[in-house]
């Protein structure tokens, strides 16, 4: 490790940049790679398996399980010497595990067999993935000037989402292209080969990284004692985790199952959601930079209050969504969620920098992460009994054709609206720390 105090300005500079741009390109070819196992993407690998549509909605959450494995981050930081090498190895790791989903449509073995084995390689991967979250977190972030991680976190959102965009579009005709020749296991494999070479690219991208020693409060090494005390032990803290709660029960209620909505229900193709993915990419893109000012200029606080505003009128909207006008309220919804995304998925981690002493900031990141995530699995379990039941009999409600995602959007909205005034009345008013 560099000592930052027997640096040069210009050389302390270089390696900031040098870091800043490795991050910005992990995060984009992570991203890249999340697209071809999230939303329709996995939905059509899941039912390709035979999986059944509530099944394949508490799947897509299964990574929220994840999450659990944060908590135990803080026992990593306490005796890795290299956050680097900790990051990187287990960063390609899940990659590469995510890679097998896509052979397993391949074995040849009993349909629920296939099924398990889906499900336990995606926790493996999410498990590992989530594990290392909290640490390349904070780490990549302390390559980063303070008043500037809105700024910074807007411009990694900003070029993950044009490549993503074009991404997502290309491997939607794709694979589109070869379900239409009867060739749809060929989509497959090409899906597969591609996250093997996103996770070398990783893995490349971490190399030019100079690792620099911690200074000031984070050469503190916080114990696990102290960790969970200045976390679950402060209030003011924990209803920094409350906050998250809600946002992970807002989300996983309803996004898991909107897969296969737009899927069987809405019948939409691939190429077609893709395209509207390229429309929400730019919306989203455009709105990041001042998502990311009023972040820097404010606090984080104020603009989650605008982001889950908007979070509450897009899942409002899409509670009218049905066969009927689908692909133009879901174009609608899917608009408002983006200018929502792009301050939200920056903003729900960052809002911890504000509120956690530096030292502390990785486990702080950790049991954040795992509460939330424990949220959102509980949030789609309910969501998939809401799903049973509603196609159980037949998509009628109180005589009233009604499907199941409709419900879930206005279950959706009603968390979103309610973690506004959480945020108003709480979170504003909690003392944030100053770096």
């Amino acid at each position: 490790m560099l000592d930052p105090s027997t640096l040069t300005a210009p050389e302390l500079y270089k390696i900031n940049k040098t870091a800043q741009r490795s991050t910005i390109m992990i995060d984009a070819f992570e991203y890249f790679a999340a697209l071809l196992l999230s939303g329709a993407f996995l939905a059509s690998l899941l039912t390709k398996i035979g999986v059944p549509d509530a099944v394949v909605g508490i799947t897509s959450s299964l990574a929220s399980f994840g999450y659990i494995a944060q908590f135990f981050a803080m026992f990593l930081t306490k005796n890795a010497r290299s956050a680097k090498r900790v990051v990187a190895i287990t960063h390609v790791l899940s990659q590469v595990l995510f890679v097998t989903l896509y052979l397993v449509p391949f074995v040849q073995v009993p349909q629920g067999v296939k099924t398990a084995l889906f499900m336990v390689l995606y926790l493996c991967a999410s498990f590992i993935q989530y594990l290392i979250g909290p640490i390349r977190t904070n780490w990549n972030m302390s390559y980063v000037n303070p008043h500037e991680r809105g700024s910074f976190s807007a411009t990694k959102e900003i070029i993950s989402l044009i490549g993503g965009m074009i991404f997502s579009w290309t491997m939607g005709a794709l694979i589109d292209h070869f379900d239409a020749i009867g060739r749809s296991d060929t989509g497959f494999i090409l899906c597969g080969i591609t996250i093997f070479t996103l996770s070398m690219l990783i893995l490349l991208c971490y190399l030019p990284v100079k690792e620099l020693k911690p200074t000031g409060q984070t050469t503190q090494q916080a114990s696990i004692r102290e960790t969970i005390k200045g976390t679950l032990g402060d209030k003011c803290f924990r209803k920094v985790i409350y906050l998250d709660v809600l946002f992970r029960i807002a989300t996983g209620i309803c996004t898991p199952f909107l897969g296969t909505y737009l899927n069987n229900e809405l019948g939409l193709s691939l190429t077609t959601i893709a395209t509207i993915s390229m429309v929400s990419s730019v919306a989203r893109a455009l709105v990041s930079k001042p998502m990311g000012r009023l972040a820097d200029k404010t606090s984080w606080a104020n603009s989650l209050m605008l982001c889950f505003m908007l979070a509450a009128c897009g899942a409002l909207i899409n509670t009218f969504t049905r066969p009927s006008n689908g692909l133009v309220l879901y174009t609608i919804y899917v608009l408002f969620m983006a200018v929502y995304s792009a301050g939200s998925n920056s903003g729900i981690t960052n809002i911890v920098f504000d509120y956690a002493k530096p030292h502390l900031r990785t486990g702080a990141l950790g049991i954040k992460g795992t509460l939330g995530g424990l949220a959102s699995v509980l949030a789609t379990l309910v969501g998939a009994k809401i799903v049973d039941a509603v196609q159980a009999n037949g998509n009628q409600v109180f005589g009233l054709n009604i499907y199941a995602q409709q419900i879930l959007s206005l279950l959706a909205c009603l968390v979103f609206a309610l973690t506004v005034l959480y945020i108003k009345f709480v979170i504003m008013k909690l003392k944030r720390i100053e770096e």
